[in-house]
């Protein structure tokens, strides 16, 4: 049969990798409206390997044949899209015989098998063909007639692999980064949001159900723990998880106790809770789940800079996955050595496709192009996806097994863990500019009132109720800088705080104005303080008045203030007589909180030191001018006798 043309005469079409696009080149007798369609075909064939395709012909005449052409290596992506008749050069290599005696399968499809090698085996007829370099490769398919004419035509592509050794350049891995609502209220009530455990139970039923997937996931230790409280209607979702971890195609990398934008607390100078958070996590992912987290790798769902990376080197992270995308999809920090690894949306647009299966071959086929070695020379690229686990990649994830399934099946490509993106060629990672940063509010402020406000709440008491509290809200306070709140709520932590402290301190009852008489030097001036808390609780008395009055035992005086009446008493001295005020104070040890206060004024009759001088020396001298006066008037009278 002598070489047709109607491939160099055809329309582009759309590539396809097992199932192709049927498009049927007509001619002036294609009337008959006879199709052919490559129902399935082997997408990948190795070194020595048969290329085997099913074949459903239709509307055609039993005499009529099949001729298949494979056309030259596909060199370019942008030929995929091009002219299919510019691939195929030459005669056809193989005919089929008459549609009606070839061989059919059960299905009733003609079978077609083409031997390839990397050499051309002597005494095999022309279904062997010699293919010697890897590749993308065009087949097309004709029906012709008795008379020769081509009635019906399609074409599809095929991968051909040579060395199956050859190593997979291309990687996709996926990563799970879940969050979740504190599971404690400000005021230490736990609770645990049910979107959050809809969210996290759709992530898990899904990994579960795939449990060949390798996936690295990051998990805030803080919700784990509330799920494992036996009070929690959730144990079956804490069990779904433990059995999702514990498979060794899961990594499970260290998180913070709650989720925290790390370049916040970087910008707030707020490494050390960073730390603490971390290994608080590490240490409660361990405890529940009975597997330890992979403390090297962080995951960052904020500006990612050269800072908050240098942070993070510094607790011992060595991988970043930048959730935000301010980094490209692979790239480095030389100092300090940090992997930064960004999740696309490439396979998550391919799941989303409403042409998923054509649009699947299509990017298949791309990646073959790319990565397979070029004739004798290695593969000049290497694609890595890192794919997040969110809500719009399970709102397609029907169409995830059939992708699975071709990667698996690809000699070029693999399902992998972010350890498996790394690159030692990859670009290095520079500064982003103009990124927002996630907004926490006034979080500096906040912080600096509830530190204040555990000051206080300290110094009131000391006692293990008092301890027991602190310690709980020095706990919650984490909540501060999360990911996952509102500003009100965030600040509902520090005023909870304040609020403790205000109850303690609005105990003590309002002091009276009073007025005291001395009648000597120094005395004594009681007062009386009402508290009406429950338990004691430490105050500091405060005397301010003018330097005419002092105080023998100081100005500034401890107190404990118990439940009840409460008689307290300083010591006054007088230095001159008259009236005098002093501003009585009562406030927290720390001298922050006022807790009560009022005015007492001191009556002196004492005559001091001077004035009793001077009222001496005033009635000396009286004596001895009454005295002169008296002689004098006898005097006189002794005269005038």
């Amino acid at each position: 049969m002598r070489p047709r043309h109607i491939f160099a005469a055809s329309a582009a079409c759309l590539t396809s990798l097992l199932v192709p696009l049927s498009a049927a080149y007509s001619t002036p007798k294609a009337s008959i409206a006879a199709q052919v369609t490559i129902v399935d075909s082997t997408p990948f064939v190795d070194a020595e390997g048969t290329l085997v395709l099913h074949v459903s012909v239709t509307n055609a005449p039993t005499d009529a044949t099949l001729s298949l052409f494979i056309g030259k290596r596909i060199r370019s992506t942008a030929e995929l899209s091009g002219p299919v008749g510019a691939q195929f050069s030459g005669g056809h290599i193989y005919d089929a015989p008459n549609i009606a005696t070839s061989q059919k399968n059960g299905a009733g499809q003609i079978e077609l098998a083409v031997k390839l090698s990397t050499i051309k085996l002597a005494g095999v007829d022309d279904t062997n063909v010699r293919l010697r370099h890897p590749g993308v490769y065009p087949i097309g398919l004709e029906v012709v007639s008795a008379d020769e004419q081509v009635i019906a035509s399609t074409s599809a592509y095929f991968v051909r692999t040579i060395n199956p050794d050859e190593p997979r350049h291309v990687t996709v891995a996926f990563v799970a980064s879940l969050h979740a609502q504190p599971t404690v209220d400000s005021l230490g009530v736990p609770s645990i949001d049910e979107i959050d455990v809809q969210t996290w139970r759709r992530t898990f039923e899904f990994l579960d159900a795939h449990p060949d997937l390798p996936a690295t996931l990051a998990l805030p230790s803080e919700f784990v723990a509330a799920l494992n409280d036996a009070t929690q209607p959730h144990l079956s979702l804490l069990e779904i998880i433990r059995r999702v971890v514990r498979r060794p195609t899961i990594s499970m990398v260290a998180s913070p106790a709650v989720s925290l934008p790390i370049a916040e607390l970087v910008r707030f100078g707020s490494t050390s809770l960073l730390k603490s958070q971390i290994a608080a996590g590490v240490q409660q992912l361990t405890s529940v789940l009975s597997k330890a987290p992979d403390s090297s790798t962080v995951f960052v769902d904020d500006k990612v800079s050269s800072v908050v990376v240098g942070a993070l080197n510094e607790v011992g992270v060595t991988t970043v996955v930048d959730l935000l995308g301010t980094a490209p999809p692979v790239s480095r920090l030389a100092q300090p050595a940090v992997n930064v690894i960004t999740p696309d949306a490439e396979v998550v647009t391919l799941l989303k496709s409403g042409n998923f299966a054509t649009d699947l071959r299509t990017a298949m086929l791309k990646w073959t192009i790319a990565t397979l070695p070029d004739l004798d020379q290695p593969a000049n690229e290497s694609i890595r996806r890192v794919v997040a686990i969110d809500n719009q990649f399970l709102d397609n994830a029907k169409n995830f097994d059939q992708f699975a399934s071709m990667v698996t099946a690809s000699p070029i490509a693999r399902l992998g863990t972010v350890t498996d993106v790394f690159d030692l060629s990859a670009p290095l990672f520079s500064d982003p500019t103009n990124l927002p940063t996630r907004q926490l509010g006034n979080v500096a402020a906040l912080q600096t009132q509830a530190d204040n406000a555990l000051e206080d709440l300290m110094s009131l008491s000391q006692s293990p109720t008092t301890v027991e509290s602190a310690n709980a809200f020095r706990s919650r306070l984490r909540y501060l800088f999360s990911s996952d709140i509102t500003n009100a709520r965030r600040s509902s932590y520090s005023s909870a705080i304040v609020d403790a402290v205000n109850r303690s301190s609005h105990g003590v009852g309002a002091l009276s104005d009073e007025t005291f008489t001395l009648t000597s030097h120094q005395g004594d001036i009681p007062i009386s303080v009402v508290y009406a808390g429950e338990t004691p609780i430490n105050a500091t008395l405060h005397l301010e008045s003018s330097d005419r009055l002092s105080y023998p035992h100081g100005d500034t005086v401890g107190l404990k203030l118990m439940p009840g009446k409460n008689q307290i008493a300083f010591v006054v001295r007088a230095k001159t007589s008259g009236v005098q005020t002093i501003l009585v104070r009562i406030t927290t040890p720390n001298g922050r909180i006022e807790l009560t206060s009022a005015r007492v004024t001191i009556r002196s009759t004492v005559v001091s030191g001077v004035g009793v001088v001077l009222s001496v020396a005033s009635l000396t001298v009286l004596f001895i001018w009454w005295a002169r006066n008296w002689r004098r008037t006898r005097q006189r009278s002794a005269q005038s006798k």
